[in-house]
C-alpha cells in the first residue's frame, strides 16, 4: 500500500512477516493483468501496460512524485529571536521548566 498522495510506501519492509512469500501469481484478461498473491492472504492485481511502462521509462515517470505539497521554508536569522536555555538541573528538578522545554 503506497500513500495516494506522495507514493510511498506505507509500510516499511522490515514490518513484513519474514516468512512472506508468493504463493500465486496469474494472468488476467488476455494477459493484461497480473494477480499475485502472498502467504499474509494479500492478493495485489497490476496491469501488465503500467509495469512495462514503470520498467521501460522509469527515468521519464518514477514511482516517486516530483514535487510534494509542503511548505515553503521561511528562513529565519538566529539573532532575531532569543532560544531560551536551561540547565540539566532546573530541567530535572522542574515540573515548569520540562514543559516549557516540550513547547
Amino acid at each position: 500500500t503506497v500513500d495516494l498522495e506522495t507514493l510511498q510506501p506505507m509500510v516499511m519492509p522490515h514490518d513484513y512477516p519474514e516468512e512472506l512469500h508468493l504463493t500465486d501469481a496469474l494472468l488476467h484478461d488476455g494477459m493484461k493483468n497480473l494477480e499475485v498473491s502472498f502467504s499474509d492472504g494479500h492478493t495485489s492485481h497490476f496491469s501488465l501496460l503500467k509495469l512495462r511502462k514503470e520498467l521501460t521509462s522509469f527515468r521519464e515517470s518514477p514511482l516517486q512524485v516530483s514535487e510534494y505539497k509542503k511548505l515553503q521554508p521561511r528562513l529565519w536569522s538566529g539573532s532575531e529571536e532569543v532560544m531560551p536555555q536551561w540547565t540539566h538541573d532546573e530541567i530535572v528538578g522542574s515540573e515548569v521548566a520540562r514543559l516549557a522545554l516540550v513547547e
